[in-house]
């Protein structure tokens, strides 16, 4: 990316007035390519309610029925810096057709979203995701839970880093 491209959104993030608490949102998520997950949810459906410097959010998949796969996130957060960025956790489920059933992996989400206002109503947000599955099941495969303690050869197998961009309509109810 071109370095100019770089210091206009910084430059923006800083001197773009910060919302005054935003009860809601709602936006477009686009995520990155990585190569296990990121043609599962090129695109998503993101929607948060927040109470404070708390919000609640939940990401689905619209292209489920073109893909095949879903992915669905719901997580809770805490906003710091002003309102432009949150500290995240929550839960992932992937599922999808395999073998004569469908399969599912629960995973666990960490996360942070850097946000840059660009209007009143319209934000623009950057995240990382960092996912670790636990539990996969379904799908004629047996029950497979990750063992925590010890660490296992098969836990960075299980692991994920996730990019993605939102761009979001905010609004105070």
């Amino acid at each position: 990316m071109c370095p100019w491209v770089l210091a206009a959104v910084a430059c923006l993030a800083v001197v773009a007035p910060a919302h005054a608490d935003p009860s809601w949102r709602a936006g477009l998520d686009v995520h990155g390519t990585d190569a296990a997950y990121g043609g599962r949810r090129p695109l998503g459906v993101a929607a948060g309610l927040r109470c404070g410097a708390t919000e609640g959010g939940v990401v689905v998949d619209p292209l489920v029925f073109a893909l095949g796969w879903e992915m669905l996130d719901v997580t809770a957060g805490r906003w710091f810096a002003d309102d432009r960025i949150e500290l995240l956790a929550g839960w992932r489920q992937l599922s999808g057709r395999f073998g004569t059933g469908r399969r599912y992996d629960e995973a666990v989400l960490l996360g942070a979203d850097w946000v840059v206002p660009l209007s009143r109503r319209f934000r623009l947000g950057f995240g990382l995701e960092f996912q670790t599955s636990i539990w996969r099941h379904g799908g004629d495969i047996s029950s497979d839970t990750i063992a925590v303690f010890p660490v296992t050869t098969d836990l960075p197998e299980r692991m994920s880093l996730l990019l993605h961009a939102r761009f979001e309509l905010t609004g105070i109810l």
